[in-house]
């Protein structure tokens, strides 16, 4: 399964790279531990759902991990807006965030279609 996903891959190392940058601004100059916390834990839970669908052994692994994957983007977004929101998180910077999650999305979401493999296709329980 690896060939689908190297890009993504690359990619997802990258925006997980700007998640711990994130992180760390929010902990030491805005003194935000709790949402924070959790957005660096689903910002990189993608990446790592990601690494874990190119080591996958079958196409039913390989969708459940894609669909963990975008379970966490879409973790992430909802992180994100809060922070913004609450006017813990600037606008520009949660803005090209979202933009990158919602790409991740789309991406995962395309993945997922293209598998060949639907939610009720294996006995896999996928959310």
């Amino acid at each position: 399964m690896k060939n689908r996903t190297n890009g993504i891959e690359r990619k997802g190392f990258e925006f997980a790279f700007k998640i711990v940058h994130c992180y760390n601004y929010l902990a030491d100059a805005k003194k935000e531990n709790y949402f924070s916390s959790r957005l660096l834990k689903s910002g990189n839970a993608i990446l790592n759902s990601i690494e874990d669908a190119q080591a996958a052994n079958s196409k039913p692994e390989y969708y459940t991990n894609l669909s963990a994957s975008r379970n966490e983007a879409q973790k992430t977004r909802t992180y994100l807006n809060l922070l913004k929101a609450a006017h813990i998180l600037e606008t520009e910077a949660a803005d090209e965030l979202l933009k990158e999650t919602d790409e991740y999305c789309r991406i995962l979401t395309a993945l997922l279609f293209s598998s060949g493999i639907r939610k009720s296709s294996h006995n896999t329980n996928i959310q």
